[in-house]
């Protein structure tokens, strides 16, 4: 290689590691984004209100003059930072969510959404159009569902805790379900606010780690400790928890704020087939089966007034990936200057 292709491809290499960037932006169609911000203009005012839940300010005036700015030539091609991706992210997130929240139902606000989803991939800040969340870390393996009954799980430390949470299901995941039934006052209502009507509550094993309870379920916190220290970061456990879902609950079409952090779902109690659709996709918790979540995809879920209720456990995890990956602010997006997930140094320890 002679010296001068030796230092572009220096060059590349360090500005990978500065800016994260992995999707090629293009010009929008001007006249198409016309349109689209028209019709969306045009729901401002007819905002449905829900019995629950927190509301989603309607879009502003500022907000449709970054989508016109947005729309001029060459624009993609300043969004050089993760900072200024982050807030280009949070313009489009803020309106998909005031469309999920307050718009759903009608008719053209699947359509509309997937549009504003297109728009974000379009000028190169997120690879799908579903995977609408604010801090996008780029060099994250990226997809919303993996069962591994059928899917190739590409972590062999988050393989073994899913065998293992499976293998545990009867003797330490269902005792200490039905333990938690037992206890007063243990399932406080979901405080996140994106369920319209109904009731979702969560109990925590683990709500701040490495502190799990203990005393009154041993095992259980026993099973999590074994399935942290099988992932290949530190920090790999973040929470833990039974979700349960009463029937007529709605949660409304949401993404988690952040890709840096996915999800273990394990099937407990779902005798009516309640089911989440996500992306392109839809999983139905299976008893004693275990899934790996990307909730960085939007999602829903509709129990029906005549399902019983369904349980989940659910274990928010740190990215596998971050075991060797760069690191992003949660905030604002901005890269940091030391990983504090780091355990591997090279991607194939891994």
């Amino acid at each position: 290689m002679n010296c001068g292709l030796l230092i572009a491809v220096l060059l590349r290499v360090q500005s990978s590691a500065t800016e994260l960037r992995a999707y090629a932006g293009s010009d929008l169609n001007a006249n198409e984004d016309e349109q689209l911000v028209k019709e969306l203009e045009s729901l401002v005012g007819k905002e449905v209100q829900w019995p629950k839940g927190e509301p989603n300010e309607a879009p502003e005036e500022g907000t449709w003059n970054w989508f016109a700015a947005s729309r001029k030539p060459g624009f993609h091609k300043t969004l050089v930072s993760n900072e200024s991706r982050t807030q280009a992210r949070a313009q489009h997130v803020h309106v998909l969510e005031w469309l999920a929240r307050h718009h759903r139902g009608v008719a053209v606000q699947p359509e509309l959404s997937a549009r504003l989803g297109h728009r974000m991939v379009r000028l190169g800040l997120i690879p799908h159009r579903s995977q609408w969340c604010e801090i996008l870390n780029e060099q994250l393996a990226s997809f919303p569902l993996r069962d591994p009954a059928v899917d190739e799980i590409p972590w062999p430390g988050l393989r073994d805790a899913l065998q293992w949470l499976e293998g545990n299901f009867t003797s330490v995941m269902l005792p200490a379900y039905e333990r938690s039934c037992r206890m007063d006052n243990f399932y406080k209502e979901h405080e996140e606010g994106i369920h319209v009507t109904g009731q979702w509550e969560a109990a925590y094993f683990v709500s701040s780690p490495p502190t799990c309870k203990t005393t009154d379920f041993p095992e259980m916190c026993k099973l999590l400790k074994d399935v942290d220290q099988a992932l290949p970061t530190t920090m790999g456990v973040q929470q833990a928890r039974l979700a349960r879902m009463q029937p007529g609950t709605i949660v409304v079409e949401h993404t988690a704020d952040t890709n840096q952090r996915i999800k273990i779902h394990c099937g407990v109690v779902n005798p009516s087939g309640v089911t989440m659709a996500i992306a392109d996709t839809k999983l139905t918790w299976q008893e004693g089966r275990c899934y790996v979540v990307d909730d960085s995809y939007a999602h829903s879920i509709e129990a029906k007034s005549d399902a019983a209720a369904r349980t989940i456990l659910e274990i928010k995890i740190t990215h596998p990936d971050l075991a060797w990956a760069q690191a992003l602010h949660d905030e604002d997006g901005h890269l940091l200057e030391r990983n504090p997930f780091h355990k591997l140094v090279e991607r194939n320890e891994l």
